[in-house]
């Protein structure tokens, strides 16, 4: 099995949302372009005519974040048991009674975040230097933390509001404990990290500053090395 399990206690198809609908669409995809069975003729015919077929992710009835797909006015969850193992395999309703919204900003993102993953969203003054994309910092229990959101919805909504969200989240929400910053000034390179000598809020506000000063909300170039960058980082 390609993806037998995430810990332990969490097997297939436990947290293989993305895994699952990446999939399904890829081969949905593949087949559309050579149509067979009738359905696959209808659908692909419904998509030359205009009709969409396209990967969303969004906000779940307030509880989730989640993976689907619209198909022209449906909503089509094709991993929909991989929270609740006894829930149906699929699930499609209209997209209006779906209840799937974007995501507004980055205290909806927390809101959903805190529930779903139950974390405490803090702001990253672990990273200084990728808080204009990656603003958040997760924290599970004492020593784990992940910066929060690679998704590209969330990196594309930074780069398009210029990293004005990201510079007030990093300024006004709490900072990671004392001892996380400690624990994780070791574990990151030296361009990334906060040095100790360094306040990390200034030095992620200013970062957020100088990356619009500087035109990096338009920069894709920019953009690919900070994702270098971030790499492994994100489980740090």
């Amino acid at each position: 099995m390609k993806y037998p399990c995430i810990t332990p206690d969490k097997v297939y198809p436990l947290g293989r949302c993305t895994e699952i609908t990446e999939t399904v669409l890829t081969v949905l995809v593949q087949r559309l372009a050579r149509p067979t069975a009738p359905a696959e003729r209808a659908m692909a015919a419904f998509v030359r005519s205009g009709g969409i077929i396209r990967p969303i992710w969004g906000a779940l009835r307030g509880q989730f974040f989640q993976n689907a797909t619209q198909m022209g006015a449906l909503y089509v969850d094709v991993a929909n048991d991989t929270v609740t193992v006894t829930k149906p395999k699929v699930e499609i309703l209209p997209l209006a009674r779906a209840d799937i919204v974007n995501i507004a900003d980055l205290t909806h993102f927390a809101e959903i975040a805190g529930k779903y993953w139950n974390a405490q969203i803090v702001a990253n003054h672990v990273a200084p230097a990728l808080a204009p994309l990656l603003p958040m910092l997760a924290i599970f229990g004492e020593q784990e933390a992940r910066l929060v959101s690679v998704c590209d919805y969330m990196i594309s909504l930074m780069m398009r509001d210029r990293f004005h969200m990201a510079e007030r989240w990093v300024a006004e929400m709490p900072a990671p404990p004392p001892a996380l910053l400690a624990h994780y000034r070791t574990r990151l390179p030296p361009c990334l990290r906060v040095t100790e000598d360094q306040d990390g809020r200034a030095a992620a506000i200013l970062a957020c500053r100088s990356s619009r000063a500087q035109g990096h909300w338009k920069d894709q170039a920019w953009l690919r090395a900070r994702m270098q960058d971030i790499g492994g980082l994100v489980n740090l």
